[in-house]
């Protein structure tokens, strides 16, 4: 990672939140740079250092050449950088999906979710209710379950729509083992 010139680790702290391999073009828009010509070229450093690749499967992609590396950089940032960045991300990408945002909903919930300190909860509950209700339907209920449960977290009130979470959390735990959890949420949902 030293052989990285410092102002390309902008490149390396964005896809160490980003968590995936990202394409060079939304690279360019999570790095907020002056210019796009400069982030190309912070890739194209970290390429040459061996810390990052292009992926072989999509060349417009880029991710780590080890797990490490991401790791590393994820631990080195403060919590403050990193929420932000989780907000940057996460406008990013929105932005970038447009009308399919809610089929990245998954993606979308964690990134709003990190941040909530600095954006408020709104997006998080939002994209998290849709990633767990995906989930849900696809029967991937451990899913459904973190991403409702993130819901519920991220929302403070006591209100209808926390009602709504609630249960919805506890129909998704219910198809698991542990049934004592879903009724206290059954319970919570309808007090």
């Amino acid at each position: 990672i030293s052989a990285v010139p410092e102002e390309a680790y902008v490149v390396l702290e964005v896809m160490a939140i980003a968590g995936r391999d990202i394409e060079a073009s939304q690279l360019v828009l999570m790095c907020d740079a002056d210019k796009a010509s400069d982030v190309l070229v912070w890739i194209d450093d970290a390429t040459s250092a061996g810390v990052i690749e292009p992926n072989p499967s999509n060349t417009s992609q880029y991710r780590f050449t080890q797990a490490l590396f991401s790791e590393a950089i994820h631990s080195c940032m403060s919590l403050a950088s990193r929420t932000a960045m989780h907000a940057n991300i996460g406008e990013v990408l929105e932005s970038h999906f447009g009308n399919d945002a809610a089929a990245h909903s998954a993606e979308l919930a964690r990134h709003f979710f990190e941040a909530r300190a600095l954006i408020g909860s709104e997006k998080a509950i939002e994209y998290s209710m849709l990633a767990g209700d995906a989930a849900r339907k696809a029967s991937a209920l451990d899913q459904a379950t973190r991403h409702l449960q993130n819901a519920l977290d991220a929302k403070a009130d006591y209100d209808d729509e926390r009602a709504d979470i609630e249960v919805q959390l506890a129909q998704a735990i219910s198809g698991t083992e542990k049934r004592d959890l879903a009724a206290d949420h059954f319970r919570s949902g309808f007090d």
